[in-house]
């Protein structure tokens, strides 16, 4: 990407937040991710609307329940980021950063 590129999109969407900021990782969820990571999860996902030859709303398909094993892997940057060491969640697996190309 060239600079005039790169410059035509941040006036077109701003120069992006510092990391960090706003919702995301953050020092609460990371430990209640440690907390879950390891255990079975059961997730139910809701049935789809049916509708008659015109449209109309007539009923829903059954709603379906999965179960999934919940496993958690983040970056050391990641935990850092959010005032955490390793062996503060050692639920959580850790790996290495992406390197250019990679993400």
């Amino acid at each position: 990407m060239d600079d005039h590129t790169r410059a035509w999109l941040r006036d077109l969407f701003g120069n992006p937040p510092p990391r960090g900021s706003g919702p995301g990782l953050d020092r609460d969820t990371i430990l209640r991710q440690n907390d879950m990571a390891g255990k079975v999860v059961h997730v139910t996902i809701p049935g789809q609307l049916v509708e008659d030859a015109d449209g109309n709303p007539i009923g829903m398909t059954p709603n379906r329940t999965e179960s999934s094993y919940f496993g958690v892997c983040m970056t050391l940057r990641n935990l850092a980021e959010a005032g955490l060491t390793p062996d503060d969640v050692p639920n959580i697996r850790i790996v290495d950063e992406p390197r250019k190309g990679q993400q």
